[in-house]
């Protein structure tokens, strides 16, 4: 029903109030909208409008009676018969707080508009069987009881399932939608709500519940009595911080495992808040009643559903509802420290309880850390601490059945493994740096140039490693030995110099080392791309590495795996050809000296082989070389690509050469 209200020409002015036949006095916990629609059906009035269009109050696009009455006390007072209760009308209309959108005065204590059904009204039909009259607390979705007889509040008609509003009556007791006609016709009310009494909430903690209402009902009494059971960390906020704290609370407590939102899980709706059952609302404010304990004991809660919760690790997988509470926009930016504080504090109480894998600022202690920490304080690669890890090397801790997720590491024993921060340096690595195959640095070890590290956790198979400071010593000691000023004519690079001498089973490096130290080998710096020592630096031509023919005292170690390029180094061919030699199975994937040699000894390739004939004064192309064996009736023992990947056998093209070939 439309109230119609002055003409559209004259809206600037207030119609003149009417007073009703009977008056209407608020009693203490009634609002404006509870007094206005008892004020309805004590006058006889089908719809609330009636008493709002009486007090010249006119429909302006909102159909709650609160929001109508906002500015009107005076004219309403006059209307209900109250010619000094415009300021009581006004103490108990909802009006905006200044300063917090989307906040109410509710008996001078802020809240929230959310927690309000300002359209659909519920009753406790034991309170009106003891009195028939409305109370404001039973809007407050919050409350699903009423405050004084414990009783649940009925939301709907027990007959036609629908919900009261604010704006009919056939009489606050009835249901304004069901009726039935007197004796002498006129409509009543059909559905008495005294009728159908509701069961009474029964909880073990009542204290803490009904702490819970005291916040905000005005029929508390003394709200000193309230604050004398608080902490003081809590005891300087005001009853409506302190109520929307438990209403925050309640939800922390009530999120689902499935909330994947980093905010707080909020209801908006009335069918949302039959989550804040009497039990919830007595946990949220035994929080608030045991502070900081009663926290903690949340936290605990909380924790104990985290592995139903999404993610793996961290504060947010331990305390999400608690995380999303301490950054919730509703409450004050001083409890939202307060949380955070307290959260922090409860990560680093529980940290040593269960191992777990947690943020730095949430460790107790720093003996755990993650790889990537690990890796930059120890100046490791994730890899080999991850491997170390693996290989139960080291203590390490992750979250169980996470695919992905950090590891921490003890930060001691990896320290023990480093020792004293001295890292060391894999063979490959070294050969690297200095230009030298790996299969000669243990002999440049055994002459005091390099210091070898015992196997230890790094190691694998076939691997050496060598202390960095050693390596880094010997290339500053060898880069003060280049001579300064240009380099000379036809001079010629260190390592390039040793390939061309090219005896397979020479190990020149240590008398080159030596040489170079004692300054009887001139060295020069080439500049460029090439950084390695010996690649990096220039002798004067390889006539100066002659000595090389005397240094068979110094060979190549035996069990050091080369790789496809030092093993074509090694046998002066190509790396593709190396490959193919291990497609064929002639060599192994992880070559040792002594395959190699094994290797060179049975066969020998094309290219050698022309360089074989060339030193007896033929010179041949490599095309050539396979018809003249053939001829001689040498055919070859494998074919990798074609004329020039020929493998030959060395016995026989030996004795070929041997007699001279036609």
């Amino acid at each position: 029903m439309t109230c119609i209200g002055p003409s559209s020409s004259d809206q600037s002015a207030f119609s003149p109030a009417a007073p009703l036949v009977f008056s209407s006095t608020p009693i203490p916990g009634q609002s404006i909208a509870e007094v206005v629609l008892e004020a309805a059906a004590n006058n006889c009035y089908r719809n609330a409008a009636h008493v709002l269009s009486a007090a010249g109050i006119e429909y302006q696009g909102d159909p709650s009676i609160f929001s109508r009455s906002r500015g009107r006390e005076d004219s309403l007072a006059t209307t209900l018969r109250l010619p000094d209760g415009s300021d009581l009308l006004h103490a108990i209309t909802p009006y905006p707080v200044a300063g917090r959108p989307g906040w109410s005065e509710f008996f001078g204590v802020p809240l929230r508009n959310v927690h309000r059904d300002m359209k659909y009204r519920r009753v406790s039909p034991r309170s009106l069987a003891q009195l028939l009259r409305l109370k404001a607390m039973w809007s407050v979705r919050v409350f699903s009881f009423d405050p004084l007889t414990k009783e649940c509040l009925l939301d709907r008609c027990p007959e036609c399932a629908r919900r009261p509003t604010y704006l009919r009556t056939y009489g606050i007791q009835y249901c304004e939608f069901c009726c039935q006609s007197d004796e002498e016709g006129f409509p009543r009310g059909k559905v008495d709500f005294r009728d159908f009494p509701q069961p009474v909430v029964e909880i073990d903690d009542m204290e803490a519940l009904g702490f819970a209402v005291g916040l905000i009902d005005p029929e508390r009494g003394d709200i000193r009595k309230l604050y004398d059971r608080l902490h003081p960390d809590l005891a300087a906020f005001d009853t409506a911080d302190l109520f929307e704290l438990t209403i925050a609370a309640a939800c922390a407590l009530t999120t689902s495992s499935s909330w994947e939102a980093t905010t707080l899980d909020r209801p908006a709706r009335q069918e949302e808040y039959v989550r804040f059952t009497p039990e919830v609302l007595s946990r949220a404010a035994r929080m608030l009643l045991d502070w900081p304990e009663g926290f903690h004991k949340v936290a605990a809660e909380v924790r104990a559903s985290g592995t139903r919760r999404r993610g793996h690790f961290g504060v947010r997988k331990e305390l999400g509802p608690l995380v999303a509470m301490s950054m919730d926009a509703h409450l004050l930016p001083r409890i939202q420290r307060l949380v955070k504080h307290r959260i922090k504090l409860d990560m680093t109480l529980t940290s040593g309880v269960t191992p777990t894998v947690r943020r730095a600022e949430h460790r107790s202690s720093s003996d755990f850390i993650p790889i990537q920490e690990a890796a930059r304080d120890y100046g490791l690669s994730r890899r080999r601490i991850s491997r170390l890890a693996k290989r139960g090397r080291i203590s390490s801790i992750r979250v169980s059945k996470a695919i992905k997720a950090p590891v921490l590491v003890d930060s001691r024993e990896l320290a023990e493994i480093v020792g004293s921060q001295v890292l060391g340096v894999g063979s490959q690595s070294v050969a690297v740096e200095l230009g030298i195959p790996r299969a000669c640095l243990g002999s440049l070890a055994d002459a005091g140039h390099l210091a070898r590290i015992v196997q230890g956790p790094f190691g694998r198979p076939g691997g050496e490693f060598y202390r960095k400071d050693s390596v880094d010593d010997l290339r500053r000691r060898c880069e003060i030995m280049a001579s300064d000023g240009p380099r000379p004519e036809g001079w010629v690079r260190i390592t390039k110099a040793v390939n061309r001498l090219g005896l397979v089973d020479a190990n020149p490096w240590p008398r080159i080392v030596e040489r170079i130290l004692a300054g009887e080998l001139r060295i020069w710096r080439v500049e460029g791309r090439l950084t390695a020592l010996m690649t990096s630096h220039a002798v004067k031509d390889v006539h100066e590495l002659a000595f090389m023919d005397s240094s068979q005292d110094h060979r190549i170690d035996e069990d050091v795996v080369f790789t496809q390029t030092e093993a074509a180094d090694f046998l002066k061919t190509t790396s593709v050809t190396i490959n193919g030699l291990i497609r064929l199975g002639l060599l192994s994937a992880q070559p040792t000296a002594s395959d190699l040699r094994e290797f060179a000894r049975a066969f020998v390739m094309t290219a050698e082989i022309t360089e074989q004939l060339a030193s007896k004064g033929r010179r041949l192309r490599w095309r050539d070389v396979p018809s003249l064996l053939r001829a001689s009736g040498v055919e070859p023992v494998a074919t990798l690509n074609g004329k020039l990947g020929l493998v030959w056998g060395r016995a026989e093209v030996e004795g070929v050469i041997g007699r001279g070939i036609e």
